[in-house]
């Protein structure tokens, strides 16, 4: 699953590449269209079965009462229609599954791509562009898609009304002709309200998402009524726009079958008037009149799945922007694994719009098997800084190396096999903790237990309620702070990482678990496993070897873990206001 995500982020980095991917697909597609279309063929071919058996049956038979001629069209009659609902049942079943290649082939890439973006923080941590995907493909999956195959027929069933009668043939034209122009002004009262229902839905539901993210501090501080009010205001302004949307699509879509059900019955109007003449025969007239309903249902069934097609090209221009802001990259040959030397060079980071950077001209360097503290005053640039080491962000200038490759440039998949991070906001994936422990990768129980003894939470994970079958993330056991604090650090330390990278590890832990995060940090060290780690709480800091001081996105000072906690203590830091505080919580 990795490597189908791999390969398909690769093929769809920049828009234009979307584009040729999403186009390739179409084009992988076009045998499949093609036998839909030869079965559309078949299947209006034998949809003439009634009209020429109404012809039959009031031009022949009721002059001539031969019943045998009535039971030979009838049988007649039903074998086509059997096969004319056989072809028809085919073709939809195909459509389906022409609709489906487009989520089997993009699903992974757009996850992969939204997954790369939220990280860089260029993108809402939604699933949106899923959301887009399916929109598409529940578009192209709709029956009335094959209205558009039936298009052709309109011309055809007018030609052979023209054939009995120039009358029939002009009432039928006109009536094509205003339902068209109904299409068209369809489109052109209700694309710009489209775009606009569809923005507003994806910002009604983010904010219905926040809300219930932060449930706990909006129901303990009573800011639930508010809230509700807010997005209640919100959430009525856009029912007014979809209000509206849907009722200009209902008001078009029943002056459509309006127009189909009058000129039908006109048609026969028309035709029995020219019957009362002596210009056709009855059982024309009544051809004409279903070959009218027959030419004049695609064009209805066309602008009945209109919203439809629009709101799915709206989806279209989201996810091309979506992967507009995502570049390819080249996916570089896998390297060996790496001993853990890192080496930071000159490193300057500014996210998009900033007026200094976060990370200016950081350098040093981290031995194979050393730990690392990293302290300094909030907002200084900690976070920021493993992130890019990490990875995850790239520099503005800079290096980032492990054993001397640039990690900006190996793939995540890669690297991300030997690195083990555990973050300040830690969430699970629904799974076991098993599968959350193995980072849900293939992998024995021997390697699981190791992982999790190693973080010294292998007697708490036995005491949930199903040991390590416990379900956790959304939906699953609940668990504390700190519970979830020394799980997320067994799974850092699966697969024995050559980097470990913390991001105040013990920032919930009690003492209990801050001395099993001690020993874990020592085992580390033991298995040479360089270990970075930024703490706001100065009991940790024993168990690194050096500490690298931050203020202002640059290195203050770095040395080793005596002489920083000696000249740095909380009195002094008092003492000294620029100096930077160990309780800092956060970059």
């Amino acid at each position: 699953m990795a490597s189908s995500s791999r390969t398909q982020n690769k093929s769809a980095g920049k828009g234009s590449e979307w584009k040729k991917l999403f186009w390739g697909i179409f084009s992988g597609c076009l045998p499949d269209l093609a036998v839909v279309g030869i079965f559309s063929f078949a299947t209006n071919v034998l949809m003439l079965i009634v009209p020429i058996y109404t012809l039959q049956l009031y031009d022949r038979v009721l002059s001539s009462y031969h019943a045998e001629t009535l039971l030979m069209l009838t049988v007649l009659l039903v074998v086509g229609l059997l096969f004319m609902s056989l072809l028809d049942a085919v073709r939809a079943r195909l459509i389906h599954l022409i609709a489906t290649k487009f989520d089997i082939h993009l699903a992974e890439g757009i996850l992969a791509c939204q997954v790369e973006l939220a990280s860089q923080h260029l993108q809402r941590r939604n699933a949106q562009g899923l959301r887009d995907l399916a929109s598409i493909k529940n578009c192209l999956a709709a029956r009335d898609i094959l209205n558009f195959f039936d298009m052709p027929w309109v011309v055809i069933h007018t030609a052979i009304i023209f054939m009995f009668s120039a009358q029939l043939g002009m009432m039928v034209l006109v009536g094509a002709v205003l339902m068209i122009l109904l299409a068209v002004v369809n489109e052109w009262t209700t694309t710009r309200m489209l775009g606009d229902v569809s923005a507003e839905s994806i910002s009604v539901l983010e904010q219905a998402e926040a809300i219930t993210r932060n449930s706990e501090a909006i129901l303990a501080m009573g800011m639930l009524t508010p809230l509700l009010q807010r997005w209640g205001k919100l959430n009525a302004e856009l029912r007014m726009k979809n209000d509206w949307v849907n009722g200009q699509a209902t008001v078009i879509e029943a002056v459509s079958r309006f127009l189909r059900i009058l000129f039908q019955t006109l048609t026969l109007t028309l035709g029995a008037w020219l019957v009362i003449n002596d210009t056709i025969t009855s059982g024309s007239m009544y051809v004409g009149s279903l070959l009218t309903s027959r030419a004049l249902a695609p064009v209805e069934g066309a602008i009945r799945l209109w919203r439809n097609i629009k709101m799915s090209q709206i989806a279209y221009q989201r996810i091309t922007a979506l992967f507009d802001q995502n570049p390819p990259k080249p996916v570089p040959m896998p390297l060996p694994r790496p001993s853990g030397q890192l080496t930071v060079e000159r490193l300057i980071y500014g996210p998009p719009g900033a007026a200094e950077p976060v990370v200016s001209g950081v350098t040093f360097q981290v031995a194979p098997g050393e730990a690392l503290g990293v302290i300094g005053p909030s907002a200084c640039g900690k976070s920021t800084l493993l992130k890019l080491i990490l990875g995850i962000w790239r520099p503005n200038s800079g290096y980032v190396r492990l054993d001397g490759a640039d990690v900006a440039e190996w793939h995540s998949d890669d690297l991300g096999a030997y690195v083990g991070y555990l973050p300040q906001e830690i969430d699970f994936i629904p799974g076991t903790v098993r599968e959350n422990i193995a980072r849900f990768k293939e992998a024995t129980p021997d390697e699981i237990i190791k992982a999790a003894r190693m973080a010294g939470v292998h007697d708490l994970i036995l005491h949930l309620p199903h040991g390590y079958e416990t379900q956790i993330g959304q939906g699953g056991y609940v668990l504390t702070g700190g519970q979830r604090q020394r799980l997320a650090l067994a799974r850092a330390l699966f697969g024995h990482p050559a980097l470990l990278v913390l991001d105040e590890p013990n920032s919930n832990l009690d003492g209990e678990g801050e001395a099993a995060l001690l020993a874990a940090i020592a085992r580390a060290k033991a298995e040479r496993i360089t270990t970075l780690m930024v703490a706001h709480r100065p009991s940790i800091l024993g168990g690194v070897d050096r500490i690298l001081i931050m203020r202002d996105g640059k290195v203050e000072r770095i040395g080793p873990t005596s002489e920083i906690i000696k000249t740095h203590t909380p009195s002094s830091t008092t003492a000294r206001p620029p100096a930077p505080a160990l309780e800092a919580k956060r970059s």
